[in-house]
């Protein structure tokens, strides 16, 4: 066996059959957790379904399946999918940024060192707003058969003083947006005792300062930008884009709450907790419940059914149109599919001021959208043609929302923070292949999909024709 510290990459590959994503040995990841477990709930891991992965799950509050690794991604150029349990037996060989980057969020590491100066050290990397210490350090047992510890090392066991801390990721890190009118807010995880999670979520309008760091940032890779004008770009969205488009999820979250507060209660959609305005009235800061990312395992169609049905209900008794049905802002929980971030929507047939600040702000966005240049780049090559969407964006209504869930039909099944979440048989791919086609790019004579519900009644018609065939 190589003394090499495995890296994240070698255990997704195998299969990682110890349960638990991480550096270091499936055996050392276990005991690992299991030491940590046995710290944190003050009694032996003993007992059938006390091992230490399952264990350090319960305690962290982490949903169903938390300790299983995700399977390996089949595209080799893909990135690896992230989990919500990780070990880091060989802390050294990994950096926490991509630590974080190896975490869903909200999830829990373990992290490990040759003794608690050594922890101490290795953990001032994790004092930034990024991580939540979870407990104190906690001594670890040396590997039973090498009470020298010098076999440790070699297999991935922690030594005789090792000693290990959990840390959990709090602050959300979303995709690098295209352009000034898709940076993100600042939303980090709360504690809250009173939440079935034990958090909640805080969204608020990022400072002036870690806007101008975002905005260099975003200026550096795409190019370089004036110093006058980051700085004109930092006011305005400081001053304007995040708190009006803020200030519009609240009241957008408000609706659902009254018109759908089955949906509500169920966890399908974000429940306000708290808020707060600025002088002027705007909202500056938003709180609410977490949809935490896990759970079951769930079919494409399944997943597909429950994502529309949500749209649907949305258009019909919300009378929300969402206007940015990207994959990142569907969730798998325990509740089933849910959906998330109302800041970009408008009001089925809402007009606006041509003249007025919110009209301005509303095209300046829409202008950027990727799902507009994504639906553009399809029309030009022949690839949507269904007239439904020939004027989805003038102005924009229901059928920017259609042809998002008709394009997450097929793609929902590589979506990587979905990965361990959702499973596809290929007849499942190619019936939701099919009928991505039909919404799209209808055949002469063949009905046209025009609306969610429509959607939604094929998509059901499909699992009963699929749920007909396992049974026989």
């Amino acid at each position: 066996m190589s003394g090499r510290p495995e890296t994240p990459a070698d255990g997704q590959r195998r299969g990682d059959p110890g349960g638990v994503a991480g550096t270091g040995t499936p055996r050392a990841r276990d005991a690992v957790a299991a030491a940590v477990a046995t710290r944190l709930n003050g009694k032996p891991t003993r007992g059938p379904g006390q091992a230490g992965p399952e264990r350090v799950a319960r305690l962290h509050r982490l949903p169903a399946a938390a300790a299983a690794a995700p399977p390996a991604p089949t595209d080799p150029e893909a990135p690896e999918p992230a989990v919500n349990l990780y070990v880091a037996a060989a802390p050294a060989a990994v950096p926490a940024d991509a630590l974080l980057a190896r975490l869903r969020w909200g999830g829990v590491l373990l992290l490990t060192a040759a003794n608690r100066r050594a922890l101490a050290a290795r953990e001032a990397g994790f004092a930034g707003g990024e991580w939540l210490a979870e407990g104190d350090p906690c001594p670890l047992p040396p590997w039973p058969l090498a009470p020298s510890g010098l076999l440790g090392p070699v297999l991935g066991w922690p030594g005789r003083r090792a000693a290990a801390r959990a840390w959990r990721k709090v602050r959300h890190e979303p995709e690098d947006r295209p352009s000034l009118y898709h940076h993100s807010f600042d939303v980090r995880l709360g504690r809250d005792a009173g939440q079935p999670s034990g958090f909640r979520v805080i969204k608020r309008v990022p400072t002036m300062t870690a806007i101008q760091r975002r905005l260099a940032r975003h200026a550096e890779r795409g190019g370089g930008a004036k110093h006058a004008d980051l700085e004109q770009a930092a006011r305005k969205l400081g001053n304007k884009i995040f708190p009006v488009f803020l200030t519009r999820e609240a009241a957008f979250l408000k609706i659902l709450q009254e018109r759908l507060p089955e949906l509500v209660d169920a966890g399908r959609f974000p429940r306000v907790l708290d808020l707060e305005k600025d002088e002027r009235g705007f909202v500056k800061r938003i709180e609410m419940s977490w949809l935490r990312l896990g759970g079951p395992p769930i079919g494409a169609v399944a997943f597909a059914t429950g994502a529309v049905e949500l749209v649907e209900k949305l258009h019909r008794v919300a009378r929300i149109v969402h206007l940015d049905l990207r994959l990142d802002n569907f969730v798998i929980t325990d509740s089933g599919v849910c959906l998330v971030d109302f800041g970009s929507g408008i009001r089925v047939g809402e007009t606006f001021d041509s003249r007025g600040m919110l009209d301005k702000l509303l095209q300046e966005m829409l202008s950027s959208s990727r799902i507009r240049q994504d639906l553009r780049r399809m029309q030009r090559k022949d690839r949507v043609t269904s007239p439904v969407f020939e004027n989805a964006y003038d102005p924009p209504g229901p059928a920017v929302d259609l042809y998002s869930v008709a394009q997450n039909l097929t793609q929902a099944a590589r979506h990587a923070e979905f990965s361990g979440l959702l499973r596809s048989s290929k007849r499942e791919a190619s019936e939701l292949s099919r009928l991505r086609r039909g919404v799209l790019r209808p055949a002469p004579g063949e009905p046209v999909i025009a609306t969610t519900a429509e959607l939604l009644e094929a998509l059901r018609t499909l699992g009963r024709r699929l749920a007909r065939g396992r049974g026989r």
